[in-house]
């Protein structure tokens, strides 16, 4: 056999047939029961309340005013003339 006519019996063989196409059935996906996980209670800390301490207000101490002493002027004595 010749070439030619090996590749014309080839190309004979190469009819595709046509594939019928399946629908495929969509399955329904069971949804899973998630279980729910007890959470533990915390105990809550009692807080302490801080008691504040009140600040004492300083007393401004009044500052004293100075009595100036007023100072005498002596009287001189006038002398006599003799």
């Amino acid at each position: 056999m010749e070439k030619n006519e090996k590749k014309k019996k080839k190309k004979k063989k190469k009819k595709k047939k046509k594939k019928k196409k399946k629908k495929k059935k969509k399955k329904k996906k069971k949804k899973k029961k998630k279980k729910k996980k007890k959470k533990k209670k915390k105990k809550k800390k009692k807080k302490k309340k801080k008691k504040k301490k009140k600040k004492k207000k300083k007393k401004k101490k009044k500052k004293k005013k100075k009595k100036k002493k007023k100072k005498k002027k002596k009287k001189k004595k006038k002398k006599k003339k003799n």
